[in-house]
C-alpha cells in the first residue's frame, strides 16, 4: 500500500470512526491500547506511543512511512474503529482529545472522548 492508498481509505471510512464494537479479535479492552498495540506491531520499537499535542490532536509516535509497507485495509479499518485518524499533510497518526471542564478535572485538563 502507498501513502495516498491509506490516506484515502482513512478518508473513505471516517464514518466509522470509533466504532469501536465493531473491532474483530480484540486484543486489549481499551481502544486506543488495541491501536497503540496494532500500530507498534507495524512499527516496533517505540517506548512512547504518543509523540506531542496541538489544538485537539495527540500526534502518535509511529512512523506512517514504515506503517504504509505493511498495513493492510483491514488494519486501517480497525485503527479508524480504534478512534486513530491520519493526517496526510503531516504524514502523521493522531487521536482526538477534547478539554472538558467538569468538578472532577483539573483546569486545563484534556481528555481522550471518541
Amino acid at each position: 500500500m502507498d501513502a495516498r492508498t491509506m490516506a484515502n481509505l482513512f478518508e473513505v471510512n471516517q464514518d466509522d470512526y470509533a466504532e469501536y464494537g465493531k473491532v474483530e479479535g480484540l486484543k486489549a479492552a481499551q481502544k486506543e491500547t488495541h491501536a497503540f498495540n496494532l500500530l507498534d506491531s507495524l512499527d516496533p520499537g517505540h517506548t512512547d506511543a504518543m509523540r506531542n499535542y496541538s489544538d485537539d490532536r495527540v500526534w502518535l509516535e509511529f512512523n506512517a512511512d514504515i506503517v504504509v509497507k505493511t498495513i493492510t485495509e483491514k488494519q486501517v479499518i480497525t485503527l479508524i474503529f480504534c478512534g486513530v485518524s491520519y493526517d496526510e499533510d503531516h504524514n502523521s497518526f493522531y487521536i482526538f482529545m477534547y478539554r472538558i471542564n467538569t468538578s472532577k478535572s483539573l483546569p486545563g485538563q484534556y481528555f481522550y472522548l471518541p
